[in-house]
């Protein structure tokens, strides 16, 4: 009795661990949907790519700076 109670206690940690990892999957894959949508309205392009330090991509979009990381 207390093996099966034990392998259940593990495979509920083990489901909430990936119903986390999905939850952060479809955040960043909303937040790139929002920025592509954002981007493609104000006709924004790339004037300056981070580097290997630089965690920022620089845009140039109808007049106006826009600093998105990517």
């Amino acid at each position: 009795m207390r093996l099966v109670a034990i392998v259940l206690i593990i495979a509920m940690c083990f489901g909430f661990f990936i119903y986390l990892c999905d939850a952060d999957d479809r955040a960043r894959d909303k937040r790139e949907l929002e920025w592509r949508n954002f981007s493609m309205q104000h006709h924004c392009s790339r004037t300056e790519r981070a580097g290997f330090w630089g965690a920022r991509d620089t845009w140039q979009c109808d007049g106006f700076q826009v600093e998105h990381q990517p």
